[in-house]
């Protein structure tokens, strides 16, 4: 269809959201002018809280070892965007009221450019109640007051908000940090050691959120945030803010920035992406039933007490234990269960079957659905397109606990059947490979099942040579 004509009508009146959101969409696409891809990534994620342009592969990487938070603008951005200039600020003889008053009226304005995800809108206006309290000098607020009025202030302006994965993770995650935190300086002197306790409490915390929502969760994560939160927050994430500002007076420091922070993140990322394509170091709980959940409750608050009342390093085994428990309680329900089940996966045009034998005994796939892609203009292309295989398939997998297939099978080649494969190698062990001799596999496909590690490639191919 055609339009005779367009009527266009502009919007009256000054628009603050509008205008931040305009000025951000500026310096990230300045940003990504001037920059390096990669640099401009991690510039983009810290500085702006944008991170659609973010790397697929990598940020699915973040996502499983528990770290995305540090690619997003937060509590600890704030901490030290804020922290920073009003130290400069005392440092130069500025007196403090005047200070917490300038950075007051800053606030909104960095949430406001930053993206005003519910992260940093909590973290924004903890800090502003923080800095008012210190205004009327009442010094003496507890801890949770501030956060607990952010969250009250939130969910008042939009109650819907409490449905937000974000906003869960973020308030769960800054009421536990707040409450542990000094009881972890306290117990243990080495920062290595606090950096650990605070990561298992944080994870245990959100246990009941993580794994429901995305079926599994990864406890090396907890040892790479060591490394990973005070590298991004305290060196990459200044860095950035450097380059960008030293780009804005002198543009031909944009390559040496490039280069300095591509070279720091060079081969921490490499490490990431290879520990993504490790499956086994995922703990793989599946969609928890209501009695498991209540279960996982029950064990972590009961390690929690034991915890708080030895507080020494034999009791970080302690905080181990729910994980560990829980892991087990699952594992023991399904090969307990006597019952089998057929599963049709909902892949559109296609088709995807996941059998799996009582006791687990087995699990076999019969074809893997596909999404069948159509030529479109480049703004229509996403960086991480929707893959069926990926999307569908391979979150079911996890969600029915199913970490290795015994038997996958391929019955024709017609793409909306076996498209879906690409999302599926690497991420789950195949012990058998079956073919339909009406396949027939071209190069490309057959490249594809040489891709399977030599212990899951035991082909059992009846197609025609």
């Amino acid at each position: 269809m055609k339009a005779k004509q367009l009527q266009m009508q502009a919007q009256s009146g000054y628009n603050m959201i509008g205008f931040f959101g305009g000025f951000r969409q500026d310096q990230t696409d300045w940003i990504n002018a001037r920059f390096t891809s990669p640099s401009a990534q991690m510039m983009n994620a810290l500085l702006f809280g944008s991170d659609q342009q973010m790397d697929p592969a990598l940020s699915e990487a973040y996502r499983q070892f528990g770290l995305v938070h540090v690619l997003v603008v937060s509590g600890m951005h704030i901490a030290v965007v804020f922290g920073s200039l009003y130290y400069l600020f005392r440092r130069v003889g500025v007196v403090r009221e005047y200070v917490a008053v300038f950075l007051l009226l800053l606030m909104p304005a960095y949430v406001l450019l930053t993206g005003a995800e519910p992260s940093v809108v909590r973290s924004g206006i903890t800090a502003s109640i923080v800095l008012l309290f210190s205004l009327i000098r009442r010094h003496k607020m507890p801890v949770s007051d501030p956060i607990s009025i952010a969250c009250l202030v939130m969910v008042f302006l939009d109650p819907n908000i409490v449905f937000d994965l974000g906003f869960q993770l973020s308030f769960a995650i800054a009421f536990v940090v707040l409450i542990a935190a000094p009881i972890v300086a306290q117990a243990y002197p080495s920062f290595i050691l606090r950096m650990i306790v605070l990561s298992l409490i944080c994870e245990l915390a959100t246990f009941p959120i993580i794994v429901p929502n995305f079926y599994q969760i990864s406890l090396i994560g907890v040892v790479l945030g060591v490394f990973f939160v005070p590298f991004i927050t305290f060196l990459i994430f200044p860095l950035c803010a450097t380059a960008y500002f030293a780009s804005l007076f002198w543009a031909d420091s944009s390559p040496f920035f490039s280069w300095a922070v591509d070279a720091l993140l060079l081969l921490p990322h490499q490490i990431l992406l290879k520990l993504a394509q490790i499956p086994s170091l995922q703990m793989v709980y599946g969609a928890l039933s209501g009695w498991q959940i209540c279960t996982s409750v029950v064990l972590i608050f009961l390690s929690f007490l034991l915890w708080e009342q030895y507080r020494n390093k034999k009791a970080i085994l302690i905080l181990c234990i729910p994980f560990l428990m829980m892991y087990l309680v699952v594992m023991l329900t399904d090969y307990a269960d006597p019952r089998g089940s057929v599963t049709f996966l909902d892949v559109g045009q296609g088709d995807s079957i996941l059998i799996q034998l009582p006791h687990r005994q087995g699990a076999l796939l019969i074809d893997t659905g596909g999404t069948i892609q159509f030529e479109k203009e480049k703004w229509a292309r996403r960086r991480k397109p929707f893959e069926v295989g990926r999307d569908v398939v391979l979150n079911e997998l996890v969600a029915q606990r199913v970490t290795h297939l015994d038997a996958l099978v391929l019955t024709h080649r017609d793409y909306d059947h076996v498209g879906g494969l690409q999302g599926i190698v690497g991420k789950t062990a195949v012990r058998k490979l079956l073919v339909s001799p009406y396949h027939d596999p071209d190069l490309q496909e057959r490249q594809l099942f040489k891709s399977f590690p030599p212990q899951e490639r035991l082909f059992n191919c009846c197609a025609r040579e």
